[in-house]
């Protein structure tokens, strides 16, 4: 991905690769002429140590905490970017970045995940065609849809159309999407499933 000052943008294991390595964060210019991670701290005589070889000595401290942000932010999402942001108290103009710091907000951002991923499954149970829900009746009646008409492979079909739609809209689990908001992604799905001509089942099957 370009940005808009011309350089790629910096992939989230680049600064993973830092991780357990004592020190601060920094971005140099690489051989390449793109930015590079490279984490530096002291050794046991107190001498400053480059643990990632840099291929210019350019460090443009006051882009580590953006360009780490806009890092977590590409893998997990703007809203748990934003969270790890906030409870770390991590300020993209304020430049400094602690090695150990890129180890808690990538671990907290892995658990915020986990949790949404919680979340959007009970999602599914909630509006699971297979099972015949109560929020999968509504949709359906809401669509002229008799539910207990539907056979399996329909159910099935539709359960895998509805767990594929909420990927996207969840951004791969990286938003939570409350019941009211998966109702309507289901109704959404149903009437997509109409338009196709009701396909894999159909009534009575």
């Amino acid at each position: 991905m370009i940005r808009l000052d011309g350089t790629h943008s910096i992939p989230l294991d680049a600064f993973r690769k830092v991780e357990g390595q004592e020190g601060k964060v920094d971005i140099v210019q690489g051989n390449d002429g793109q930015p590079q991670v490279i984490a530096t701290g002291r050794s046991s005589t107190g001498r400053e140590v480059q643990w990632l070889r840099p291929g210019s000595e350019d460090v443009h401290t006051s882009q580590v905490v953006e360009r780490f942000l806009e890092s977590v932010s590409e893998e997990f999402g703007p809203r748990i970017t934003s969270s790890i942001a906030r409870e770390l108290g991590l300020e993209r103009t304020s430049g400094g970045l602690d090695t150990r710091t890129v180890e808690r907000a990538v671990h907290m951002a892995e658990t915020e995940r986990e949790v949404f991923s919680g979340i959007n499954f009970f999602l599914e149970l909630h509006c699971s065609a297979e099972a015949r829900t109560p929020a999968f009746r509504a949709a359906c009646t809401e669509l002229g849809i008799n539910p207990d008409t539907l056979g399996r492979d329909t159910l099935k079909s539709l359960d895998q159309r509805f767990h594929a739609a909420l990927a996207e809209a969840s951004s791969s689990n990286n938003e939570p999407l409350p019941p009211e908001q998966g109702e309507r992604l289901l109704r959404q799905v149903l009437d997509g499933w109409v338009r196709d001509g009701r396909p894999a089942g159909g009534s009575g099957q």
